[in-house]
């Protein structure tokens, strides 16, 4: 029997016996509080495979020292900066979980694969999720809405405030003044003597 996520596994371009290392090669067995949900979105082209390979990676040996099993991995490519942006895979993902019952965790790689939209969507979904006993674990933070719930609010609370930002940022700095160049177009390096 094969795994239903075994051709985006193989999209991340992992290879059958490191699938079978990290236990993502036979699907997953258990009670709900045994599997988890994970779930992986390439959000830019310059996310790199191999990025996300290791983002897998460090979800699954999270994983298994806590004793679970993926019971699917839900991976998506597409930026979901707009708020008419549709994540299926996340919505796939967290119904698998908030509605269906068959897994009681999900582990993403960063907060801001949650939402990008705020603290009012992140505040629903841990309603969710709470009222199903089921929980959201944060990888590279090391944040669970079981224990950190308002730390991930205020995470969630900031990402509106990171585009507002980083905006007129972008702006002064691509409007400063080109720094001095040769004539075949490098930079002058100004700080060394001659």
């Amino acid at each position: 029997m094969e795994r239903e996520d075994l051709p985006a596994l193989r999209a991340l371009g992992f290879e059958d016996d490191e699938l079978k290392e990290l236990d993502l090669w036979e699907p997953a067995a258990g009670t709900p509080a045994e599997l988890a949900e994970m779930y992986v979105r390439r959000s830019k082209k310059k996310d790199s495979l191999s990025a996300l390979r290791e983002q897998v990676r460090r979800m699954c040996a999270h994983a298994r020292s806590e004793g679970k099993k993926i019971r699917r991995v839900w991976f998506e490519q597409r930026s979901a900066s707009k708020a008419y942006v549709r994540r299926e895979e996340f919505e796939n993902a967290t119904a698998a979980i908030a509605e269906n019952g068959l897994s009681k965790t999900l582990y993403v790689y960063k907060t801001s694969r949650l939402s990008r939209r705020g603290m009012g969507q992140v505040g629903l979904l841990l309603d969710n999720f709470e009222e199903q006993g089921a929980r959201i674990y944060v990888v590279a933070e090391n944040i669970d809405n079981t224990n950190s719930r308002m730390i991930l609010g205020l995470v969630a609370w900031r990402f509106p405030l990171s585009r507002e930002i980083a905006k007129p940022t972008r702006d002064q700095l691509v409007s400063l003044p080109r720094p001095p160049r040769t004539r075949d177009g490098r930079p002058r390096n100004l700080g060394k003597r001659r």
